[in-house]
């Protein structure tokens, strides 16, 4: 019976709010809505659906659902060679590179990018579309307050420019957020505005089933510009990339070939 009421709740999850579980591995979505049920003391998904009844509770759920780990510079080598062998070909481009941080949670990401774009020297500044599903990640995104332990990859003479410390807290400068444009978006469906030299997607398809991780992929190599590049995270692999039209250039980044 159990299994027929989380049909039915993942029924209602996506025709109702445009999520759908099955796009993700099933036993780390089951950790997180068991847990979810035993914090809010609710015994079964026939009690969860009738939870989310409201939008409200929904919107409170999908936030929880959603993975937000995140630090400034993840894994600092991968972000030496975006800033050495990525950004430094396009300094002179006309009109401004486009960027998409794809997934970026609580910001970090992105305010890892405006630092480097603005360390680089660009003639003409890029902006930086941020998305992220969770309106509750998005809006500790649009503040920028952030724990230290979160910029400990930053350099102390970054942290000093770019933002402002009070005590165990850090708050990014109005130079940086002026480069980020915020919205909420869903990867695998929402429209995508236009396309974009440089995309970045970290640590979100770990979470996907190989048909989502396809899916999101081909998304991102149709919204990739000629010769623009998929910045991914340590830990994921693609292993069609090639029959997208992208090739691998290094360690978690891939070029889209030109026509």
């Amino acid at each position: 019976m159990e299994e027929v009421h989380f049909s039915k709740f993942k029924q209602r999850l996506k025709s109702q709010y445009g999520l759908d579980l099955e796009l993700y591995k099933e036993a780390q979505i089951m950790r997180r809505l068991r847990g979810y049920m035993q914090r809010h003391q609710l015994s079964g998904f026939a009690e969860l659906e009738n939870y989310i009844g409201s939008s409200h509770q929904a919107t409170h759920l999908i936030d929880y659902l959603d993975i937000n780990v995140s630090e400034f510079f993840r894994n600092p080598e991968l972000f030496t060679y975006l800033e050495q062998d990525v950004l430094s070909r396009w300094l002179t481009k006309n009109p401004p590179v486009r960027i998409w941080s794809a997934g970026c949670s609580i910001g970090a990401e992105p305010y890892s990018l405006a630092i480097a774009i603005l360390e680089a020297g660009f003639r003409g500044l890029p902006s930086i579309w941020a998305t992220d599903l969770d309106a509750g990640a998005l809006q500790q995104a649009k503040v920028g307050q952030y724990a230290l332990q979160d910029v400990r990859n930053v350099t102390p003479s970054r942290l000093k420019k770019y933002f402002d410390l009070a005590g165990d807290t850090v708050t990014v400068k109005s130079v940086l957020k002026e480069r980020l444009q915020f919205a909420r978006h869903d990867l695998l469906c929402d429209p995508i505005k236009g396309s974009f030299e440089l995309i970045v997607c970290r640590n979100v398809a770990i979470y996907f089933t190989e048909d989502a991780k396809t899916a999101m992929l081909k998304r991102f190599a149709a919204a990739l510009a000629n010769d623009g590049i998929l910045f991914t995270g340590a830990t994921e692999s693609y292993l069609n990339y090639r029959e997208l039209g992208l090739n691998r250039v290094s360690s978690c980044f891939y070029r889209k070939e030109g026509a």
